[in-house]
């Protein structure tokens, strides 16, 4: 806005998203040389080097694959093969063997297992707090999870939650990312009142 400084955060914010973003549309960025450095004029900032960019770049695609599972639930996408394959390598595991629900391993498997659960019903799912470890061609993360479940969509004031913790393992597919296995353990949940019971 005309006559008003912007904080200087603010525009070191905005330049080094916009170079992300760059690096995120630009195929070539696997090809520029270690040592090449980028620094936004006048700012201070730290020089930012090419590892350090596919690096946020990779980051930020992960994080939103895990908000995708989400939706991937929500709304569910399950019956999409596109959009399932999209998230999950054919051999994906999905939970423990030995553990309430077992495991699921491929993606058929996969969709049985959240169509059990999540057909009929209403859902959110609310992952934060993603946290991601980069290992070349493989990566792993750890996410929160705030659960909402409504038995009838139709009466959403009646409904159940949980808080679990997940664990991910993924790998780098062509330019992006998929779940290679998903696990998760319940911290605590509130299950709906037992039927002719107050509260």
């Amino acid at each position: 806005m005309t006559g008003q400084s912007v904080p200087r955060r603010t525009l070191v914010g905005m330049a080094l998203a916009g170079v992300v973003g760059l690096v995120a549309s630009n195929s070539a960025v696997a090809a520029t040389p270690a040592k090449t450095r980028l620094k936004v004029a006048g700012t201070g900032a730290r020089p930012v080097n090419a590892e350090e960019m596919r690096a946020a770049v990779d980051t930020r695609l992960i994080t939103e694959l895990v908000l995708r599972l989400g939706k991937w639930l929500d709304l569910k996408q399950y019956d999409d093969a596109a959009i399932t394959e999209s998230l999950f390598v054919p051999t994906v595991l999905v939970g423990s063997p030995g553990r309430t629900g077992g495991a699921a391993q491929g993606i058929p498997s996969v969709v049985v297992k959240a169509r059990k659960r999540h057909d009929g019903i209403g859902s959110q799912h609310a992952f934060t707090n993603v946290l991601v470890e980069l290992h070349g061609d493989t990566a792993s993360a750890g996410a929160e999870l705030l659960a909402t479940f409504v038995p009838d969509p139709e009466k959403p004031t009646i409904f159940s939650q949980l808080g679990a913790r997940y664990e991910f393992d993924f790998v780098r597919v062509g330019q992006g990312w998929k779940f290679s296995r998903i696990d998760d353990r319940t911290v605590w949940r509130q299950d709906l009142p037992a039927p002719g019971r107050a509260g």
